[in-house]
């Protein structure tokens, strides 16, 4: 859920001012800011809860699906703990969304777990795909892998830990299904192959 510049620079100034409160030297005045920011929390989560209850009688679960997909209305449900969706759905969806990027580069992920807040995936070759590089669109692992990462962090900023892991074939080796599918492949083949890279 990434936010827009303008709701990024509230945020970080949000986290700037309970730093600030949280480094007060008097004791008893930093208490006493920590509960008031408890407080309007606590107060802003059961409005919420209200107006998700209002919306799903009047409106249905469909419109608070959509608002969980903003990406400011989304991040505040995850702050209170009401998203509709949990980490292991919104996982699922985000590399739902990018699965045809990542096909195109004869990548496929694959989600290992999502226990206690820790998300684990791994980038494979898509068992019907040799591996895509030999060109300027290809990517390394490296690449894929940070991508894969932002993409998640997004999705799921509650997680406590993303690790994508990369169990890629090397671009230039060449399953030996693609090349007995074909039958017997000459040398000269080969090296025309390994040119085009």
């Amino acid at each position: 859920m990434k936010l827009d510049a303008e709701s990024q620079s509230r945020s970080a100034a949000i986290e700037e001012q309970v730093k600030r409160v949280q480094q007060c030297a008097d004791p008893a005045s930093r208490a006493a800011a920590l509960d008031l920011m408890r407080s309007v929390l606590d107060l802003h989560r059961k409005a919420l809860e209200r107006i998700l209850e209002i919306v799903s009688e009047r409106a249905g679960e469909e419109l608070i699906h959509t608002l969980a997909r903003d990406s400011l209305a989304g991040s505040i449900l995850l702050l209170h703990d009401l998203h509709p969706e949990g980490l292991a759905a919104r996982v699922a969806g985000a590399l739902g969304e990018i699965g045809p990027a990542l096909q195109r580069y004869g990548v496929r992920a694959v989600v290992l777990g999502s226990a206690e807040g820790t998300v684990r995936v791994r980038l494979e070759n898509s068992a019907a795909d040799a591996p895509r590089s030999h060109g300027a669109g290809a990517l390394p692992g490296e690449e894929l892998q940070d991508f894969v990462t932002g993409v998640l962090a997004d999705a799921a900023p509650d997680a406590s830990e993303i690790v994508v892991e990369a169990a890629l074939r090397r671009a230039d080796f060449i399953p030996l299904h693609t090349l007995t599918a074909a039958g017997p492949v000459s040398a000269a083949a080969i090296d025309s192959g390994a040119s085009d890279a």
